[in-house]
């Protein structure tokens, strides 16, 4: 992340990432579905002039415009249903440009890394390219213990 760069925190919460993004002087963005999580962001972080919150339903195309250098996903995708994930990677695409860099965590359930993996770049498709991945943990202040995930670095190609 450089400073001036615009974020985009997917599935954003209670707002903690994009709120650190804005901190680092990048433009961020925070988007979830859930109203509550983002008037509870926004009385939170709002102060910040680098940094807006939008409650969005990243499944359903064209509810959102922007265009960001990198997109951070800490655990909404592998929450989408299987019907409803071709929206989420239209909005991807309408999100970013070529060159822009996706973080993507998501949590193993019952799979391996490398399922995850494979599952992550089949429902992306061939505008998306993994750079790399590492398994991880998955915590946050409200977890009780960690769980197990894979990070996964990628890059839109097209």
């Amino acid at each position: 992340f450089t400073p001036g760069m615009r974020a985009l925190d997917i599935g954003c919460g209670a707002g903690h990432n994009a709120a650190w993004l804005a901190d680092q002087s990048l433009e961020a963005v925070g988007v979830d579905f859930a109203e509550a999580a983002i008037a509870r962001a926004t009385a939170a972080h709002g102060a910040n002039p680098r940094l807006s919150y939008h409650a969005v339903d990243v499944s359903r195309p064209g509810v959102f415009v922007g265009d960001f250098d990198a997109l951070i996903d800490r655990g909404c995708l592998h929450g989408i249903e299987a019907h409803l994930r071709p929206g989420y990677v239209e909005n991807l695409l309408a999100w970013s440009h070529v060159g822009s860099r996706l973080l993507l965590i998501m949590k193993l359930k019952r799979k391996t890394p490398e399922e995850m993996r494979a599952e992550a770049m089949s429902v992306l498709g061939s505008s998306f390219e993994l750079l790399s991945s590492d398994a991880t943990d998955f915590a946050g202040p409200t977890a009780d213990m960690p769980i197990q995930a894979v990070a996964m670095r990628i890059e839109r190609t097209g």
